[in-house]
């Protein structure tokens, strides 16, 4: 059975919050740099969608580097240790070198090349459609379609406002109008009523000085934030990943420990 899947198309015509964002950020370097810490100061005050948006961009826009983009924008996420902002950064250097130093083009080709895609959501779903007997295609990831959409001027696919602004303009006759303004709608499986389990917690509070031996920081921070506040929603994903990164190191590095892929 073959079913077709929408992944790439948020990378390919621009579909993510951060792409509005750099797009925001281009406008907003035009004002006075004093002017917007003085915006962003009256901005932190306001706790509202639109403000935390607003926000978000204006503290961007005061960064000298646009490589250092992702490491402002996604707080506590593992760009935050060194070897993650190090990474992070030499990839989006180098977008940025092949875009001319278009930021909004370069957050896209970004994600198309290395944050979402290839070691992401297109090996969640062919694992987890294979073991289904389903082979999943992906139209906007066709090659030539994807080198096309290289040749397609920024604006025509996001501004400050709008995501895959091309992409709504060419279904707009084909779909319902319901459909082609919604938002994103993405899916998040249970992971933390699968696996946050007593003895689950118990394996990763035994088991993560395996981290000590990759990457000291992150240790730490798991050591003096994760688990004092593993209660907190935001810390229950970075166990989930410590957990599954554990089943993977004694899996594939040690050599020992089996996978049970059906974990009671």
């Amino acid at each position: 059975t073959v079913v077709l899947s929408g992944d790439g198309g948020d990378e390919v015509f621009g579909g993510y919050r951060f792409h509005l964002i750099s797009s925001r950020i281009v406008f907003l370097r035009k004002i006075p740099k004093i002017l917007r810490k003085i915006i962003l100061h009256i901005l932190d005050k306001i706790d509202h969608k639109y403000a935390i948006l607003i926000r978000e961009a204006l503290r961007v826009s005061l960064i000298e580097e646009d490589c250092k983009f992702y490491s402002v924008i996604l707080h506590g996420d593992f760009i935050t240790t060194n070897a993650g902002k190090r990474w992070i950064e030499d990839k989006l250097r180098y977008c940025l070198s092949i875009t001319g130093g278009n930021l909004p083009e370069a957050i896209r080709v970004f994600d198309l090349l290395f944050r979402t895609l290839g070691d992401n959501f297109l090996v969640k779903v062919d694992r987890a459609s294979m073991a289904h007997a389903l082979e999943v295609r992906s139209p906007f990831l066709d090659y030539r379609f994807a080198e096309f959409s290289q040749r397609i001027p920024t604006e025509w696919k996001v501004d400050m406002f709008n995501t895959k602004k091309l992409m709504r303009e060419i279904i707009k006759d084909i779909l319902p109008e319901k459909i082609v303004k919604r938002g994103k709608q993405g899916f998040d499986p249970p992971l933390a009523r699968w696996i946050l389990k007593e003895k689950y917690l118990n394996e990763i509070l035994e088991k993560v000085e395996i981290l000590k031996e990759i990457d000291e920081d992150l240790y730490r921070f798991y050591r003096e934030k994760v688990f004092r506040y593993k209660d907190e929603d935001i810390y229950k994903t970075y166990l989930i990943r410590l957990f599954l990164f554990i089943k993977w190191w004694e899996r594939w590095i040690k050599g020992k420990g089996e996978v049970n892929y059906y974990m009671k």
